[in-house]
């Protein structure tokens, strides 16, 4: 991409050139309203990571959709070809079945393949889910002596009556969305004085994530820098 062009607006110039994939009636009947809603998503997207997964998004759903439009207006292409014999209309439904399914399988391992991408802090879930697509790695264990270190440079807040962890504050804030009250377990990997890092693992459909963070200058004073999907968090495709 040359330097100064806004990665947005390539973006959606490129999918606009992609909706040529589709029949020339649907893009009359909804190429306005596709091209709207990409923009929208592309606005909600501000990171590399997150514009990387939301491409690969777009164009696994443009691929396969295209291919089901042209399949669905199928008999009415050929009903208008009188050159077309039965044969031969059997011969092209299954091409196109077979150019369907071998899309799907393709992107889908192409989407598979690649590694989940980092999530930034107070993420909502939608976006967690989107940068959770792809390969995970197996989530960090508990370690007793980094969790002792961590409990040692940390602090505790009193609401309601209650005396909270600093720590377990910050590492539960990864996720802007998450319902408050939602339980979670937390392990702490490792410790080195300056980055802390483990995971946590929320009730309900809200996902297991590795974390890492930030020790800032202060008792119980922390920063949380970052997560990615691990183990078996299998996300769905979020965005529609």
């Amino acid at each position: 991409m040359a330097s100064g062009e806004n990665p947005h607006e390539l973006l959606l110039s490129i999918y606009k050139k992609l909706l040529y994939l589709y029949p020339k009636q649907y893009r009359d009947d909804y190429g306005e309203q596709l091209v709207l809603t990409a923009n929208d998503m592309l606005e909600d997207t501000s990171t590399k990571a997150g514009r990387r997964a939301l491409w690969t998004h777009i164009l696994f759903d443009t691929l396969v959709s295209a291919t089901k439009e042209h399949y669905v207006n199928f008999d009415a292409i050929i009903a208008a070809d009188n050159q077309a014999t039965a044969k031969n209309q059997q011969s092209k439904k299954r091409l196109l079945m077979f150019g369907l399914a071998v899309t799907a399988v393709v992107v889908s391992l192409l989407l598979l393949a690649q590694p989940a991408s980092s999530i930034p802090p107070l993420s909502s879930l939608n976006t967690a889910r989107t940068l959770s697509q792809g390969t995970k790695n197996a989530c960090l264990t508990n370690d007793n002596q980094a969790a002792e270190r961590v409990h040692s440079d940390d602090a505790g807040f009193t609401y309601a009556g209650i005396t909270y962890s600093n720590f377990e504050a910050t590492a539960s804030s990864g996720i802007a969305d998450v319902p408050a009250g939602t339980n979670y377990q937390l392990t702490i990997a490792s410790y080195d004085g300056k980055l802390a890092k483990g995971t946590i693992t929320y009730d309900g459909n809200y996902g297991t994530y590795d974390y890492i963070i930030k020790k800032l200058p202060g008792a119980g004073n922390w920063n949380f820098v970052s997560m990615v999907a691990c183990g078996d968090n299998m996300w769905v495709p979020a965005i529609k």
